[in-house]
């Protein structure tokens, strides 16, 4: 499992607070602006990634990354991952009554949890040169648990993602023929919130 890394050793790039926007529904207009300054952006591009598909933080409590990264400043990981790509990944857990209604909404489960029916549902789609399984819901399940995935860039550990729900490794890929991911990644499947 390896140690936990905790938060002072910790770098939050602007361009990985972009990244982690798809995580978001919704951001404050103060945040928008000051990272659309930052990275020289036109801060109305910031919706297309608000809008991709995922688990999203719950918008009561987090309206930015920088709200996620206060959150992990002050907590401890109950869990941490050395992953073959050489990324690591905190896993932080948190308490209902602390988060009510969740931290976010997750966008995983286990394809044995379904339902007979959500069986027949099941599409496939091409992500990152692998095919994932995808279900559309009504509802996607809330969440206590949050994931952070570090990378070490010049001796500095980076976030270069956040989101709420449970720990996924990476897609395989060539480069990376891990059979623990293959196998995470033929037992789930992918949530998407079913438009009407």
């Amino acid at each position: 499992m390896g140690t936990n890394i905790f938060q002072e050793e910790i770098a939050f790039q602007p361009k990985d607070q972009y990244h982690t926007l798809r995580h978001f529904t919704y951001i404050n207009e103060e945040y928008k602006k000051m990272l659309a300054n930052m990275l020289g952006i036109d801060k109305l591009i910031f919706n297309s990634e608000l809008n991709k598909v995922g688990s999203k933080f719950n918008t009561k409590y987090f309206q930015s990354p920088l709200e996620v990264f206060n959150l992990i400043n002050n907590s401890i990981p109950h869990k941490t991952v050395k992953q073959a790509n050489g990324t690591i990944v905190n896993s932080y857990l948190f308490e209902e009554s602390i988060f009510q209604g969740g931290i976010g909404t997750d966008s995983i489960i286990e394809i044995d949890k379904l339902e007979i029916q959500q069986l027949s549902l099941i599409k496939k789609e091409l992500r990152s040169g692998f095919l994932i399984k995808l279900l559309e819901i009504e509802n996607l399940p809330i969440t206590y648990e949050l994931q952070v995935v570090l990378k070490s860039i010049k001796e500095q550990l980076n976030i270069i993602t956040l989101f709420p729900g449970k720990y996924a490794p990476p897609f395989p890929n060539t480069k990376h023929k891990e059979n623990s991911s293959k196998l995470f990644w033929e037992s789930n499947c992918f949530l998407k919130f079913k438009m009407n």
